[in-house]
Formats: C-alpha cells, structure tokens, sequence
C-alpha cells in the first residue's frame, strides 16, 4: 500500500499496535484497521480456538503473510504475520483510492464534453452555482459510498480468498508462498541445488493474478458486482421504486417466504458469479501481461526443492536479515564476502516468533547471480518460448519506467519546494537513505502499464456482458439447475452465449422480453430521469402484459415517431410497441404465452410482416 503522511510526519500504518484500543490509534488507517480486527478479527480467532482447539491455529487464520512480516497481535505479543485489519487495510485503501478517483477522473472529464448533459449548467453555459455544489456533492457521496464502498465491501472475503489461494498454489508449486508474501506477482526466480536460476513463478503469479482480480470482482459469492447490484436495490427501496434481487425487477413477485427469499439470494448470488467470470476472464489478462514481467528486475531467489528463499545481511538496512532481490545485485549492492542463507519457514509454536526460520549458511561465491554482479540480468533468463514473450514485455516496461530518471534527476536537484514534495508524498528512500523522485516515478509508471488497459477493458466487457439480456439467459439457466431440470438449464446455457456472441435468442418472445430488460437497465443506469415524461413514461414501464394492451400500444409520437402515413414508420413503430409489451418472461403458462403470441401476432401491419 502507498503509504500516506500526516502534517506531523506520521505514517498513516507505520507502528500500527491492535493491542491498543480503539480510541489510542494514532491515525484514520491505524483505527479501520482496529476496527476491523476487533469486529471480525477475534470472533473468527475464538472460533477456530473453539473448533481447532488449537491456539496457533487461532493466531495464523487472523494473520497474513508470515514469511514477511512480524508483528505483533492483539495482545501486544509478536507473530509472524501482519493481523487481518492490517492486511485489510493494507490493499483495500489502494483500490478505494484508485476507485473514488476513477470514478472522479471520467466525471471531471464530462464537464469539458460538450456532448454530456449537466444539469448545473444553463443553455447559455453558464454555471447555476447551487446546482453545481449539490451535484457535486451528491456525486461525491456517490463515489465514496457506491464506487469505493465496493472495495471495503469485500475486503475481508477477499483476503481470505487470497490466503487461501495462496496455499493451494505453494503446495502444487513448492516456494510461491514467498513470493506472494514479497508481492512480487510471480516475478520470483526458481534456483537449483547449485543456485542457478533454472526457473520463474511468472506463471504461478499470472495465475494467482487472474483467479483473484476475478473473485474480487464477482467470482466468488459476494464480489464488488453483487455489491453494485445490492446498492441499486437498496436505493430504489428507499425511494419507493419497485426492485428485485433476482429476476426482471419490473414483474410483480409473489411473497415467497424465508426459504424462496434464501433461494433467490443464492441464485442472485450465482447469477453475479456468472457474469463477472463471463466479464474478467478476458479483461484480466490486460493487468497480468504486464504486471508480472515489469516486477522481474526485482524478483527474489527461491529453491523449490528445499521450500526455502536466498537471504542475506543487508549492510542499508541496518544488518536486517531480509531477502536477497536482484535489483539489489543489479546496483551494486551486494557484497558476495557477506553472510547468506537458505531461509526455510517452519512455523514451530515452542519456538521464539524469531526463530520459525530454518536458516542453513550459504557462502556467496556459490550463489550464481551474485557472482555475476552487476553483470546479472534477470530479462535475459529466459526458460521456454512463452517466457521469452514476458521478458520482452518486462523489458520494455522496465526501459519505459526508466525513460523518467532524467527528469526526476533534474527534480531532485532543481524543482523548488523538492524535499517538502518528498516528504508529503512519502517517496522511498534510495541506497544512500535520500529521497528520490525516481522511486515515485517508477512504480506509478508500472501501475499506469497495468492498470490503464485492465481498467479500460473491464469497462468495455461490462459493457458487452452486463446486460439485462444476460440476466435473463443466465436466470433461466440457474432455475433450471435449481429445479434439476435439465431442458431448462440447456436452454438457459444456450441462451447465454447467444447473449455473449450478441446474437437473438431461438424464441422470438424471450428475445423481445430480453431487450426491453436491457433496455430498462440501460435507463436505469443512466443519469438521467423519466420523471416528467407522463403518459409514455407509465406505459413503458406497466408491468403486465394485459394492462398495456387495455393502455392500448403507443401512437407513433409517443413512440419518437412521427406521424407521418409512411407504412415503414408505422412498422417500426410497431416494433418498439412488441418489444414493450413482452416484458413478463418466462410466462406463468404454456397457455398465458400462446395468448400472448397471438395478440403479438395482431399487433404487425400488413405491411410491416416479419419473415
């Protein structure tokens, strides 16, 4: 996490304690991060204690990355592992950051396009100044509470996801859990008994990258899309508006009782998971091409066949032990006459919390990398075809990153107010203890290469999938597996990729009632309101069938149409009048949906038939 400063100078994490109260927490971060650990940190530690019986159990299933951090618990006693509000907060205020400003970025590029309606402005272009400062403050609350509050919504399931997952890929691929404890995507080197680099984890982490960035967002039960979808219901809720969960929310819905309203959740739930795996799996991949390979020139030195990671006295940082990185080789700041070490994590509850480490001496001169010295080039390790792929993309963003050390040189010597820019923004320091403006440039260049084109394609596969028509193919197909009815879950499976491919459903009728849907969706989700549109405003949105054909189908003004005795005209508006009308689907009956069949049929012009 990036982490941020108050006027004081403190570190917003830095020194974070849970054994101090909630009121002690010296900062905004330090208390979420109490709170977190109070709420659900010692409920989830006293269950494992009571299931497990075990009080080491109880302390790992509330403490994350062992193999990195120590700290100390709730109880002020040091652990390996930094608690749950610490590892929560840890991840969480980067991407509500990220979100909130996102989200404030596309808003405050609106106002300079003249295509975008505001509602603060007059048609003169002038400014309504109590129109803009309600507009944007609704738009702030909106943001803080509906496109960040998605990150905090699920932070706690996600971690859990993340160790657990976490697990599962250290035990196929022995070692991945120092990597991932390091955050190093995968970038990590897998050396031999002779400590060659023979190996990476790009894979591994490209995996875990894929697998997690799709659970965040949806996969698993509750992701940010169930959120989203949960917000907008509990918001027209309260603002009177007929909503469901699940199913076409402008149907009426029979009371089903507490065990159909737990079975819509479910399906709610199952339906988001759906979507959001539809969505991500090809979005993903436009943050991992890049994000793995570009951490490479700093990846650790790991030996799967002792489960073990190359450790070594860093001389600038105190004779702290801590992993042997190759951008340390790579400038220069590795002396192969110091103390290295396999370090093997081999968690011991008898032992002292500094003492879970296996470490066996390891001379220098038999480290490979650390021979070669500056001489060592992690982009030209190349192990296969597909990894020569990810080298050229690392490089290339590794060269790109690079192509701002001249100006930030120049910064440090020449831009005014430099040291007090350094210290608000907390920009690391270098080998020699100095701020340096490059160590901000870099890592915000690398996450603009990441997540610039992740962010674009996740809003463009929303866009393509995220539909009312695939609410209502995925429906179908989760009621038929829920009813075991294998027709109906065929149908609905079929239904879904017609909806991927964008092409009509088999059954005209389902086709009809799946574009209206979309269409409410879209108007729902757009900004703008169908208040004060009267008459045609209530007929498009009557909610059965038989009610809009006693409303009678809408004239062609208030279809958008004029009426102008041209038979195309009236045929399309024809169209847009079926469309309307087949909004109830599925239909209760064989019989309800024949009826409705043949007043559909009554509704073409002679001119305007279908073939």
């Amino acid at each position: 996490m990036t982490p941020y400063k108050l006027p004081d100078g403190q570190l917003w994490r830095k020194g974070y304690n849970p054994s101090k109260n909630l009121l002690e927490q010296e900062n905004p971060l330090q208390f979420v991060a109490k709170l977190i650990d109070t709420v659900a940190g010692k409920p989830i530690r006293m269950t494992v204690k009571a299931i497990t019986g075990s009080e080491e159990a109880a302390i790992r299933s509330v403490h994350f990355r062992p193999t990195h951090y120590i700290r100390p618990d709730y109880k002020g006693n040091f652990v390996n592992g930094r608690s749950l509000g610490d590892e929560v907060v840890g991840f969480t205020f980067d991407f509500f950051s990220m979100s909130v400003g996102d989200a404030w970025g596309r808003d405050i590029a609106g106002w300079f396009d003249p295509n975008v309606k505001k509602d603060w402005m007059d048609d003169k272009g002038h400014i309504k100044f109590p129109e803009a400062v309600n507009s944007v403050l609704k738009s702030t609350w909106r943001y803080v509470t509906y496109n960040g509050g998605e990150d905090w919504a699920v932070a706690i399931p996600y971690a859990y996801f993340m160790k657990g997952q976490r697990a599962l890929i250290d035990k196929s691929s022995p070692g991945f859990k120092y990597d991932f404890d390091h955050n190093l995507n995968g970038a990590s080197f897998k050396v031999n008994a002779y400590n060659q680099p023979v190996g990476n984890y790009n894979k591994e982490g490209m995996f875990d990258l894929q697998t997690k960035f799709m659970a965040y967002n949806g996969v698993m039960p509750f992701g940010t899309l169930q959120f989203r979808e949960l917000y907008s219901y509990i918001g027209d809720k309260l603002t009177g508006k007929h909503a469901a969960l699940y199913g076409d929310p402008d149907q009426q819905h029979e009371a089903k009782g507490v065990l159909g309203t737990a079975g819509d959740v479910a399906k709610w739930s199952v339906r988001g998971m759906v979507k959001s795996f539809i969505c991500m799996l090809p979005a993903v991949p436009f943050f991992w091409i890049t994000r793995t390979p570009q951490t490479k020139h700093r990846g650790i030195f790991i030996n799967p066949g002792n489960d073990s990671f190359i450790m070594h006295y860093d001389d600038k940082r105190q004779e702290k032990r801590d992993a042997l990185y190759a951008n340390q080789i790579t400038r220069g700041l590795v002396d192969s006459d110091k103390e290295f070490f396999h370090s093997r994590y081999a968690p011991d509850p008898h032992k002292d919390v500094k003492n879970q480490f296996v470490r066996t001496p390891l001379p220098g001169r038999l480290i490979e990398p650390v021979m070669q010295g500056r001489s060592f080039d992690g982009y030209s390790k190349t192990f296969g075809p597909l990894d020569s792929v990810f080298n050229g993309i690392g490089h290339a963003n590794y060269k790109f990153a690079g192509s701002l050390d001249g100006p930030a040189n120049w910064a440090d010597n020449h831009l005014p107010f430099r040291e007090g820019i350094k210290n608000a923004l907390n920009i690391p320091r270098d080998s020699k203890g100095n701020r340096v403006f490059e160590r901000f440039t870099r890592p915000t260049i690398y996450a603009g290469l990441s997540y610039f084109p992740y962010m674009y394609a996740k809003a463009e596969t929303a866009n393509l999938w995220d539909t009312g028509k695939m609410d209502t193919a995925t429906e179908r197909m989760i009621d038929g597996a829920a009813g075991l009815n294998w027709g109906e879950f065929k149908a609905g499976a079929g239904e879904v990729w017609r909806a991927i491919l964008h092409q009509p459903f088999a059954d005209p009728a389902r086709e009809a009632a799946a574009e209206l849907r979309h269409e409410r969706a879209s108007v729902a989700d757009s900004s703008l309101s169908d208040e004060g549109n009267g008459e045609e405003t209530r007929h498009k949105y009557l909610t059965n069938w038989r009610e809009r054909i006693i409303s009678g189908p809408p004239t062609p003004a208030r279809a958008g149409f004029a009426s102008t005795g041209n038979d195309a005209s009236l045929g399309a508006t024809y169209k847009i009048a079926k469309r309307q009308l087949v909004a109830e689907q599925p239909q209760k009956s064989h019989a309800e949906q024949e009826e409705m069949r043949k007043v559909l049929e009554e509704l073409h012009p002679p001119t305007d038939r279908i073939h």
